[in-house]
């Protein structure tokens, strides 16, 4: 019985697969824009610039999946417990929690210190597991009642502390080999918990 559903945010939740990315790309001119590329530069933020304000005006409601509300109702009808753990933005997170009644959430974020970013790391991207561990014993929930999904490879850690990892969307092999499902769409997912619940017979 699946009791929680932990959710990977850029990709999944969000089309665009690196809410960094949209921060940082119109400020700075960098090669790449993972958090752990990031974190480890000495970002200076423009004095005209309010970092805070321009977070939260990138965040845009029309690269949230199309088909999320499925989500929502799902959870409502269930009371299954559905939780976001993401690399990415954390005030990002929060919105799509408080927009979809998501039960909890963990990004990673930044302060600024002397006219510099400090990146504040509450998720390292290649041990999700450890944050759907806490989330585990916040719900008193066990891991053979936990669901994890992702698209990406460092995602798949979170399968060590879940029954089933279900890739979504991937573009990458790997993620397939390291998932129980592979799924493209809100609704298969829902038909899988379904199946597990339930003792649904389906094809995925």
């Amino acid at each position: 019985m699946i009791k929680l559903i932990a959710f990977d945010m850029d990709g999944v939740l969000l089309k665009h697969r690196n809410s960094w990315e949209r921060v940082f790309s119109n400020l700075f001119d960098f090669k790449e824009y993972t958090f752990q590329g990031l974190s480890k530069k000495r970002i200076k933020i423009p004095e005209e610039i309010n970092i805070r304000r321009h977070i939260s005006k990138s965040f845009d409601v029309n690269d949230i999946n199309n088909d999320l509300y499925k989500l929502y109702d799902f959870r409502e009808r269930t009371n299954i417990k559905m939780v976001i753990i993401s690399a990415g933005v954390h005030s990002f997170a929060e919105k799509i929690a408080n927009i979809y009644g998501f039960d909890d959430y963990i990004g990673n974020d930044i302060i600024i210190k002397n006219g510099y970013i400090n990146f504040i790391k509450n998720v390292d991207p290649s041990k999700k597991n450890l944050n759907l561990d806490r989330f585990l014993r916040l719900y008193k929930i066990k891991k053979d009642e936990a669901l994890s999904v992702g698209d990406t490879v460092f995602d798949a850690s979170m399968k060590k502390s879940s029954k089933y990892f279900v890739a979504f969307n991937p573009f990458d092999y790997n993620v397939i080999k390291n998932a129980d499902f592979t799924v493209y769409k809100f609704d298969e997912l829902i038909n899988i918990v379904k199946a597990i619940n339930y003792g649904i017979n389906i094809e995925i």
